[in-house]
């Protein structure tokens, strides 16, 4: 059921000691950190919003836009992507569940048509982390939207615009120091204040709740 069979975790563990090798190999995880288990390793394990976020980091492109329509007095969930309409899979824990709302948004890892286009490994995302990892982030101010990489738009506030910009560029700069000094990243005081505030913002927003940064 939902696709964990003992293969399929058996390949997660497999993937999860591959990509900590990764890490140590490019520096980012650093000698005192190599023992399995290690608590400074996961020290956002619990932050949903932040997991959210590495999701959707990973997976961008692939999102798909969730749209509810009427007819007949009934409700209908449309979902697309920039260019095609999708299926959540029958299979999926995200086929019948209240983290789907009316209007949202899914990242997933691929599309294969059966009897329909079907979406594998689906999660639910919020604005915020699409964000802050779309590609092109313009704003339309004559209809106060938010638009990410030609297709997806928020309706939100200027000052909202002008903060995700500039959360993007600390979080930029951030990134880059890392990957060219890992053992030595260097980060000021003021740096890892914008890494508090983009956790804390990611762990309050939920993509079931009314009330975000959003409108």
């Amino acid at each position: 059921e939902n696709f964990f069979s003992q293969n399929r975790l058996e390949m997660i563990s497999s993937s999860r000691e591959q990509y900590r090798k990764e890490l140590i190999g490019c520096g980012l995880i650093q000698q005192h950190q190599r023992s399995e288990g290690n608590p400074d390793l996961n020290v956002n394990s619990e932050n949903v919003g932040v997991l959210r976020f590495v999701i959707c980091a990973a997976l961008y492109p692939n999102v798909a836009k969730i749209t509810t329509t009427s007819k007949g007095g009934k409700q209908f969930m449309n979902i697309s992507t920039e260019i095609d309409e999708v299926f959540i899979h029958p299979g999926s824990i995200n086929f019948n569940t209240s983290e789907i709302k009316k209007e949202g948004w899914l990242v997933y890892s691929q599309k294969q048509y059966t009897t329909r286009l079907y979406m594998y490994d689906t999660t639910v995302v919020t604005p915020l982390s699409l964000s802050l990892t779309a590609k092109q982030f313009t704003y339309d101010y004559d209809l106060s939207l938010l638009v990410l990489d030609d297709w997806m738009r928020f309706k939100t506030t200027p000052e909202v615009f002008t903060l995700i910009k500039m959360l993007r560029k600390d979080l930029d700069g951030m990134l880059k120091l890392m990957f060219e000094n890992p053992a030595n990243p260097d980060l000021v005081k003021e740096q890892l204040i914008v890494v508090e505030a983009i956790k804390n913002l990611l762990a309050w927003e939920r993509p079931t709740d009314t009330v975000s940064i959003f409108s």
